[in-house]
């Protein structure tokens, strides 16, 4: 659906490094049946079609807590 353009994919920088850091993992390259290179090669077409997000963190002056919208 992605790739026929028929949903849009919003995706910051975070979001693709922890793509590749949890789907680069042992446990989940040998579940999926593909090479590590083919893996990151879908996750970099992905990001192609991904339309960026700049994430904002606001801090409320009431809370000790940020957050994050």
């Amino acid at each position: 659906m992605v790739f026929r353009g028929e949903i849009v994919v919003l995706m910051d920088h975070k979001l693709g490094l922890e793509y590749r850091d949890v789907a680069l993992r042992r446990e989940h390259v040998n579940m999926s049946k593909l090479s590590s290179t083919e893996i990151l090669a879908l996750i970099e077409a992905l990001e192609t079609f991904a339309e960026p997000v700049r994430i904002i963190t606001r801090y409320r002056s009431l809370s000790p807590i940020g957050t994050t919208i």
